[in-house]
């Protein structure tokens, strides 16, 4: 069963294609073309821009690394500044 596409969120044009989506992390409207392709997404799109979706990844990242090492992003900033 499908779930019932929320349109609040999306503006169409006269020709009901898809023109403006508003993001859902910083619910900001942008142009679809600033929103990445997802294939399972209702619209094709999704539901966050990308620089949010890039910021997500950068931290999700920086995440990873810090855990696999040990060691913080900063720690290793006040390290660098140190040498």
């Amino acid at each position: 069963m499908s779930k019932p596409i929320d349109n609040s969120i999306r503006k169409y044009d006269s020709k009901n294609n898809l023109i403006e989506k508003c993001c859902k992390k910083c619910n900001s409207w942008f142009d679809v073309s600033n929103f990445f392709r997802q294939s399972t997404s209702v619209d094709g799109y999704l539901n966050i821009c990308k620089p949010c979706q890039k910021g997500k990844m950068k931290k999700q990242y920086q995440d990873k690394v810090e855990k696999k090492k040990g060691i913080s992003q900063s720690d290793l900033d006040e390290y660098f500044k140190t040498q």
